[in-house]
C-alpha cells in the first residue's frame, strides 16, 4: 500500500508541475530578446507608407525606389535585414543586423553594423521599422513588413 500512495503522490507532483510551468508560460507582450511571437521573417510591404515598390525623397536622400526587402527576427534577439533599392547610382541591397529589445509592442534594435539604434512597434504579423536609411542621424525612413 505504501508503494502505491508513493506512486500516486509522484504522479500528482509531475502533474502539478506541468500545469505551473503552463501557466507561467510567456505571451505575445513578454519583455526580453525574442518575446512572445517576435521571430520569424517577414517581406517588406511599405515604405513611408507608400506599398513596395515605392519612391521615397527624403529630406537629406536623393529620390529612392524601394523594390524589396526581408527582416529576419530570431527568438534569441537577433536581427538581419536586407533591402533591394535603386537610387540615381544604380542598383543596391542595402544590409544591416544586430540585436533587438521588445516590451510590449515597442522594439529597439541595435545596429552592430553601424553603431547606432532605432525603434519599431509590433502588432501580430505587422512590423513597422524606424531606420536611418540617409544615415544623417535621425529616423527617416518607416519600413512596413508582414508575415
Amino acid at each position: 500500500m505504501k508503494g502505491f500512495d508513493l506512486e500516486r503522490a509522484w504522479r500528482y507532483s509531475v502533474v502539478g508541475a506541468l500545469l505551473v510551468a503552463g501557466a507561467c508560460g510567456g505571451g505575445s507582450d513578454a519583455t526580453g530578446p525574442g518575446g512572445g511571437n517576435t521571430a520569424g521573417t517577414y517581406q517588406l510591404v511599405r515604405t513611408n507608407g507608400d506599398p513596395v515598390p515605392a519612391i521615397v525623397q527624403t529630406e537629406h536622400c536623393t529620390p529612392t525606389r524601394f523594390n524589396d526587402g526581408l527582416i529576419t527576427l530570431t527568438a534569441d534577439g537577433s536581427w538581419q535585414f536586407s533591402i533591394e533599392f535603386d537610387d540615381e547610382t544604380g542598383s543596391h541591397r542595402a544590409q544591416d543586423h544586430g540585436q533587438y529589445q521588445r516590451d510590449g509592442g515597442d522594439l529597439v534594435f541595435d545596429s552592430a553594423q553601424f553603431g547606432d539604434s532605432f525603434d519599431g512597434e509590433i502588432d501580430g504579423g505587422q512590423l513597422v521599422v524606424h531606420y536611418d536609411f540617409c544615415a544623417n542621424g535621425e529616423a527617416d525612413t518607416d519600413f512596413e513588413w508582414a508575415r
